[in-house]
């Protein structure tokens, strides 16, 4: 493979079976650098296609995570589509799947029996809890995963209460984190590694991972530490919107105080140092509140940048959509999506930019691609015919017409 490809990936056989978000990212980065990704949906399709906005089998969260990908419909349910299945699997360098433990066995589509089609197959597994122990069998989402391991609790608007955190963080870590290990097994192949390789991702491993510190303080403080790791940081309410401030060091504070027009509060027994001001953090924000209500952002914006002091405006997506800097970096790209209409993609980081007619910017209609990837496995039209007469194989023809 020549390293200087723009698409590092290009030649790789990707066969996705997964659903949701966690997999199909995973699947999805794949795709975005080059390799070949047939996702294989059952009838009713990948329970992810209708999340949040969405427009026929379309959602913009599908379209997200499931750009540059074949898709078929398929029933590995019966024999006819298992050994569908298998054909592709046989030929495939990686495959990705996120049901449950023990179903993949009942389809037979688990590791050894893969393995043993593929014996260079490399199988990667997204599931809540892992392959065993006593929630092996429980059902998991983000949203539960954040409320099992407590991230939940980090998230507390103006009303106290805990809230799930609104981006779907932990599926997508678990997606990238998949990535991260399938890129090893390419390196450890490159180094003349051989043999099939298993990779787990389970939920509950990424929510631990990500609040690893939270965890060590806990321990260490023997119940819950301060919400912060310094003091002041927090989001405060002007005239006319909200600001964020972090004071990050000694210096910062005695200035951010300078700047508000508290010169004493530095002299303050409670607020001397980092340790005091965490533990009189609640006090503290009381005294700075009242102060932030009195100026616009502009105002405070102005006085905090002339005194070095970290700070944002707290902007919407509009105005997040229209800052210059995100355009001056070009993150964004407007998108046509056949079937869905115009929103912005974003391209992974350190993938090749996304072009006008790329195909990586489409994600597939239900079915939208099972002839296609039917007849390269060398099946002729009257075969395919009689797997859609049969149920086990559908494409999107009523709705590719619909479209039209």
């Amino acid at each position: 493979m020549d390293i200087d490809n723009a698409f590092p990936l290009d030649g790789l056989k990707v066969l996705d079976f997964s659903m949701g978000v966690a997999g199909p990212t995973c699947a999805c980065l794949l795709a975005q650098h080059g390799a070949d990704v047939i996702k294989v949906e059952p009838p009713i399709g990948d329970w992810g296609r209708p999340m949040g906005l969405s427009r026929g089998s379309l959602s913009v969260s599908f379209a997200t995570y499931n750009r540059g990908k074949r898709g078929i419909v398929l029933d590995v349910g019966k024999p006819e589509g298992r050994d569908i299945a298998h054909r592709l699997a046989a030929d495939a360098d990686i495959v990705v799947e996120s049901y449950r433990p023990g179903i993949v066995s009942k389809l037979g589509l688990d590791y050894d029996t893969l393995l043993g089609l593929n014996p260079n197959l490399t199988y990667v597994s997204v599931t809540g809890y892992g392959q065993d122990g006593p929630y092996r069998d429980m059902p998991a989402t983000d949203a539960i995963v954040q409320s099992l391991t407590g991230l939940v609790n980090l998230n507390r608007p103006d009303d106290g209460s805990p809230h799930k955190i609104q981006i779907i963080l932990i599926d997508l870590v678990a997606g990238l984190y998949a990535f991260h290990n399938i890129l090893m097994t390419l390196l450890k192949r490159a180094r003349g590694a051989t043999g099939g390789h298993r990779i787990e991702a389970p939920l509950l491993h990424i929510a631990t991972w990500l609040q690893a510190t939270r965890l060590g303080e806990y321990v260490l403080a023997e119940g819950n530490p301060p919400m912060e790791n310094v003091s002041p940081v927090g989001t405060f309410e002007a005239t006319d919107g909200l600001i964020t401030i972090v004071a990050l060091r000694d210096d910062q504070w005695r200035r951010l105080c300078k700047a508000v027009g508290r010169e004493d509060l530095p002299e303050d027994p409670r607020y001397l140092t980092i340790p005091l001001r965490l533990e009189h953090d609640a006090a503290l924000k009381a005294e700075l509140r009242p102060i932030f209500k009195t100026r616009s952002v502009a105002e405070w914006s102005a006085r905090l940048t002339e005194a070095d002091i970290l700070h944002h405006k707290v902007l919407d997506y509009g105005e997040f959509l229209a800052h210059p800097q995100l355009a001056h970096m070009k993150l964004l790209i407007d998108n046509d999506h056949p079937g869905l209409g115009r929103f912005p993609l974003v391209g992974p980081v350190g993938a090749a930019p996304l072009t006008p007619d790329d195909p990586r910017r489409v994600a597939p209609r239900l079915g939208q691609h099972s002839r296609e990837v039917l007849a390269e496995m060398g099946m002729d039209g009257a075969a395919i015919d009689a797997l859609i007469a049969a149920g086990i194989v559908a494409t999107d023809a009523a709705e590719a017409a619909a479209a039209e």
